[in-house]
Order: C-alpha cells, then sequence, then structure tokens
C-alpha cells in the first residue's frame, strides 16, 4: 500500500450525486462519496495503485464512467469530473 496516494476529484457543486470507485479487479465498490450541498471537490485517501472505473450518478445528471490508473509512488493524483444535466 501507498499510504500517500490518493484520488482527488473536483465537481460543480450537485447535492445527491454519488461517486464510486471500483477496481478493475473488484466486483464492487472500493470507494464512494455522496456529495451535499456546496461540495466542489473530495478526495479518498489511500487508494492503492492500479486501474479504476470512476462512477457518478445522481438526480438530474446523467451517469458517467472514466477510467483512472493510479501509478504506483505518486502522492496525489487530481481526476476532473464534468457532471453533464440529464434534462
Amino acid at each position: 500500500a501507498v499510504d500517500a496516494d490518493r484520488i482527488r476529484a473536483a465537481a460543480s457543486a450537485v447535492p445527491g450525486v454519488t461517486l464510486s470507485l471500483m477496481a478493475s479487479s473488484a466486483p464492487a465498490a472500493v470507494e464512494y462519496t455522496s456529495l451535499s450541498a456546496g461540495d466542489r471537490a473530495f478526495a479518498w485517501a489511500e487508494v492503492e495503485p492500479g486501474e479504476y472505473e470512476l462512477a457518478m450518478r445522481g438526480e438530474g445528471v446523467r451517469e458517467a464512467k472514466q477510467s483512472v490508473v493510479v501509478p504506483p509512488g505518486v502522492p496525489d493524483l487530481r481526476v476532473d469530473v464534468v457532471l453533464e444535466r440529464s434534462w
């Protein structure tokens, strides 16, 4: 484990959006976060190096997924997230 590894995601402030991080080798999310009103950024600490899929869903936004690779030895990794309205 690389304790300093973390994934930071920045999103527009959209309450009720859930972001989940799934390892390519795991059937279930290894991390998840629900954004509240005013949340514009968050971080998951101690994310193991590897390949992941970041999934975003919530009322009023289109579901979206994007691949994320956490390289070994990287102390911080920023992932910008763009959420599109579903209407």
